[in-house]
């Protein structure tokens, strides 16, 4: 299975291949618990298995 983030500077998301296209798993928007989703922040991927 395969995941993909996805942001734009006030939302962020989480989209999963389900076999034949992607779905959306998680949209959030503004704030994710206490992160305060802004233009400014910085990513990092990594595979975590």
């Amino acid at each position: 299975m395969s995941d993909v983030f996805i942001r734009s500077p006030k939302y962020a998301g989480l989209l999963t291949y389900n076999g034949s296209g992607f779905q959306a798993n998680s949209v959030q928007f503004d704030r994710i618990d206490g992160w305060n989703l802004g233009g400014g922040d910085q990513h990092f991927v990594g595979d975590f298995n």
